[in-house]
């Protein structure tokens, strides 16, 4: 493959912007109703308890 170093798209300038400064879908945390409906809706989804730990210990112990 070829030398991706080279081709490296650069940075945009502008980055303190008034979106920016906002805390992204990755980084907030949902609030607890918002939370708690969505585990009830995956719940619902797969038919399972919520997961609280590993159901069977790593392989080699």
């Amino acid at each position: 493959m070829a030398d991706t170093r080279t081709k490296s798209k650069p940075r945009p300038v502008e980055r303190a912007t008034e979106a920016s400064r906002q805390p992204t879908a990755r980084h907030a945390r949902p609030d607890d109703e918002t939370m708690a409906a969505l585990i009830a809706e995956a719940e619902r989804i797969m038919g399972v308890k919520p997961i609280t730990g590993r159901t069977r210990p790593r392989p080699g112990y």
